[in-house]
């Protein structure tokens, strides 16, 4: 008999240091999704969340009893995983999801993920190792090609982060 995939929260995505978010109800979740005009039903956001392509939510005591609570950014990435979904297969999805969380996670968090530099005294933006494979796996699912992560400051610095080259398949003659 195959054993049932574990049952994983957001907590259990969240990255090592990045601090415990606020938290929104499952139906504060939606109310803000359909002001943003993403259409999302309560059906559909429970189905992604078996299927694995957003975590599920914790259940948390209030006052009324127990709910099912998110993280206040969750909207962005819900958002993020609707307008993929309708664009590309669910296996790139899934193949995304997890990096799309981390990152809403780090920009989010009041202690985003840093690495120190070995040559400098500042430091730098850690881009997830997740993100980085779920990104290569998009790439591969539309036959290779650049991939170059910038990123923009609230100040108008940009930086390069990244760059990777997947090369096309060979194509039959």
């Amino acid at each position: 008999m195959s054993e049932q995939p574990q049952r994983e929260t957001w907590r259990d995505w969240l990255p090592e240091g990045v601090t415990e978010p606020r938290v929104i109800s499952r139906a504060e979740l939606l109310d803000e999704l359909a002001e943003r005009g993403v259409e999302v039903a309560e059906r559909t956001l429970r189905w992604w969340e078996t299927r694995g392509a957003l975590p599920h939510a914790v259940r948390q005591y209030h006052e009324d009893g127990g709910r099912a609570v998110y993280p206040e950014w969750q909207a962005d990435v819900v958002a993020e995983v609707a307008d993929l979904r309708s664009r590309v297969p669910l296996r790139v999805v899934l193949a995304l999801a997890r990096g799309i969380f981390t990152l809403h996670a780090q920009v989010h968090s009041s202690r985003p993920l840093r690495r120190r530099t070995p040559d400098a005294a500042h430091e730098k933006p850690l881009l997830p190792e997740s993100l980085k494979a779920a990104l290569l796996a998009y790439l591969a699912a539309y036959g290779g090609g650049t991939l170059r992560v910038d990123v923009q400051l609230h100040d108008g610095r940009r930086h390069s982060c990244w760059v990777e080259r997947l090369p096309s398949p060979p194509t039959d003659k």
